[in-house]
């Protein structure tokens, strides 16, 4: 039997705006059981995402990256890393949800099957799928939990 989006999303989400404060983010996240908070716009549409590692980078150190000098001018070595740097720059001086949110959204909907949600996890790096409905709203999130209960659950089956 193929398990749906709809069958195991969870729906306890917290919402925030991207306006929201990052101590009211601390401890709004504190609260959730999830550890996770959508970021959405005036039309409750997910423009953003907080979750736990979000808010690792408020501690991290950051690796500068590889550069050398040539006839006064810095040049990087490798330009992903400098996008990648740039990014958690961003999320390491963040004041608000705007700065903080991971804002590249990968999205499943409510008929999205458990292998559709796998792939998503494991293709994106993420550990999270909202689950939004036909008006692009989020009802609901898949979280690698979720996941890993069903595939022991259908190995001992």
């Amino acid at each position: 039997m193929k398990r749906l989006a709809k069958e195991i999303m969870r729906r306890d989400i917290s919402f925030i705006k991207k306006e929201a404060k990052i101590d009211y983010i601390l401890k709004k996240i504190k609260s959730s059981e999830l550890k996770i908070l959508m970021v959405i716009d005036d039309y409750n549409h997910p423009i953003g995402i907080i979750t736990d590692t979000d808010i690792l980078f408020k501690e991290a150190d950051l690796d500068f990256p590889n550069t050398y000098s040539l006839l006064g001018s810095i040049i990087f070595t490798n330009l992903s890393e400098t996008k990648d740097y740039k990014e958690k720059l961003r999320k390491e001086v963040a004041i608000d949800a705007n700065n903080l949110m991971s804002k590249n959204l990968i999205m499943g909907d409510i008929n999205s099957t458990v292998h559709d949600i796998c792939n998503l996890m494991i293709n994106n790096n993420v550990s999270h799928i909202p689950i939004v409905n036909d008006d692009n709203e989020v009802i609901g999130i898949v979280t690698k939990k979720e996941i890993i209960e069903i595939i022991i659950d259908n190995y001992f089956d």
